[in-house]
């Protein structure tokens, strides 16, 4: 699909580190894990950050005429709402144990593991901190990394629309998208923010696996 200009993107995990647990499970019970098909190299991980704005002000009273209302980057933490929601619902990530690193994941941050690590961005997902407003029948207030990895497939769209446009590709699609970010990450490092901010702890049952 890559070779076809297809981009794929998923959500990484909404179980915190205990991938291998069910989203909004009571107790993690299974241990570590990341799931797939995030874990594949050529699919683009997208996990979930919370807004860590404090009193900061980042928004203006008003939209603009695009409907923007944020008026700079609004400061993240790792998102957590486990202790929250009383079920499983955190950002996670970590090393597959189905694919070694890919060549264009050496980047900085990234562990010297030879695992294929995840997730490779990360937007904001807490439903109980500024959560996602969706009409469903009514609006409804949601998270979580189905609602994080969306929005950065919309952000790919608007890439390739851009690059289109401006005549940088004669071929609509964009492909595997992952080579690029890790190299935009060496090259151009303040165009993303890293998390050093928060935890992604969830209980778990006493005497099971990472416990």
């Amino acid at each position: 699909r890559s070779a076809q200009g297809i981009t794929w993107v998923n959500s990484g995990t909404d179980a915190g580190p205990a991938g291998c647990d069910g989203n909004g499970a009571p107790i993690a019970q299974n241990g570590l894990g990341v799931r797939f098909p995030a874990s594949i190299p050529e699919v683009t991980a997208v996990g979930g950050t919370e807004f860590n704005e404090g009193g900061g002000n980042y928004w203006n009273s008003t939209n603009t005429a695009n409907g923007a209302s944020a008026i700079s980057y609004i400061p993240e933490m790792v998102w957590n709402d486990a202790f929250s929601l009383s079920a499983l619902w955190a950002g996670g990530g970590g090393a597959s144990v189905l694919f070694s690193k890919p060549s264009w994941q050496n980047a900085p941050g990234v562990p010297n593991d030879n695992a294929r690590d995840m997730p490779d961005v990360a937007l904001a997902a807490s439903f109980f901190h500024d959560g996602y407003s969706v009409y469903n029948g009514g609006f409804v207030t949601t998270g979580g990394t189905s609602a994080s990895a969306p929005t950065f497939a919309g952000l790919v769209v608007l890439l390739n629309h851009y690059l289109m446009v401006h005549g940088l590709q004669s071929t609509a699609g964009i492909g595997n998208l992952n080579p690029g970010l890790y190299r935009m990450a060496r090259t151009t490092p303040s165009a993303f923010h890293d998390i050093t901010v928060g935890n992604n702890i969830v209980p778990c049952t006493v005497g099971t696996p990472n416990c």
